[in-house]
């Protein structure tokens, strides 16, 4: 009859006088590619390439450690090699679908990322307090008066105008239109059938004149609240400016930096 093996008779001691470390990180790393001379010239030869479109393909048993191995394998071929640069993807708003690039030294594009993060954070708190500070609200009032004063001063223009040539100008829930005048008044329809025949077709080529020049002095009304919001948007970068200035101010410092202490 087999009997079980107990813990004291599977169990191999080792005495600590046999090993000269202390502890196991005072060792020299194990080669895992001990004893696979074919993977080891495959990776020599695969990291050898340097044309672009090229790479390394590792098959093998599930749990073998594939990707650590060639990992170290890399770590220990690049380690004489100088540090290549960093790529920073940026979001192309014209094509997302091709995002844009960005070259860096070694290092600095984690850098940029902190900053934009830290960047973007700022703003999110100074944006708000832009459009709420008083110095806005009023540019804002200020804008929106003028603009409502010279639109204004083109309607009275244009009704000026019009009255001179015996017509006026009428607001109506569509929008303005000429009518024979009489006096500051429109003149009713009775009475301009009265109208010699003359004086109507003269009336009626005038209004023609009017109504076909009307778009265009409009469409230059209608552009002022444009550069209104212009303006106002010039205002709102200029208080949100200080912490894209600061960001862009270190940036800068340390690509000099870094240039200044790149070896050429």
């Amino acid at each position: 009859m087999v009997e079980p093996l107990s813990s004291a008779e599977v169990f191999q001691a080792c005495p600590e006088e046999a090993f000269g470390f202390e502890v196991s990180s005072e060792l020299e790393s194990l080669d895992l590619l001990a004893g696979h001379e074919r993977a080891r010239e495959a990776l020599a030869f695969g990291t050898a390439i340097r044309s672009d479109g090229f790479n390394l393909f590792v098959l093998g048993q599930p749990g073998h450690g594939k990707h650590n191995l060639v990992g170290r394998y890399l770590a220990e071929r690049s380690s004489g090699d100088p540090s290549p640069p960093d790529w920073c993807y940026l979001y192309n708003f014209e094509d997302p679908s091709v995002p844009l690039y960005l070259q860096l030294p070694a290092g600095l594009g984690r850098q940029l990322r902190r900053d934009i993060e830290t960047l973007v954070d700022e703003l999110r708190g100074a944006i708000p307090a832009v459009f709420e500070s008083d110095e806005y609200q009023n540019r804002f009032q200020e804008l929106k008066q003028a603009m409502g004063e010279r639109q204004r001063d083109a309607i009275e223009a244009v009704r000026r105008e019009a009255r001179e040539q015996g017509i006026v100008l009428l607001s109506t829930p569509n929008g303005f239109t000429f009518a024979p005048a009489d006096g500051d008044k429109m003149m009713s329809p009775e009475d301009y059938e009265k109208l010699p025949k003359e004086e109507r077709e003269r009336i009626e080529h005038t209004v023609e004149i009017c109504s076909a020049s009307w778009p265009r002095r409009s469409a230059r009304c209608r552009g002022w609240p444009r550069r209104c919001a212009s303006s106002s948007s010039s205002s709102t970068r200029r208080c949100c400016r200080a912490p894209s200035e600061r960001r862009s101010r270190s940036w800068r410092s340390a690509m000099r930096t870094r240039r200044a202490s790149s070896p050429i």
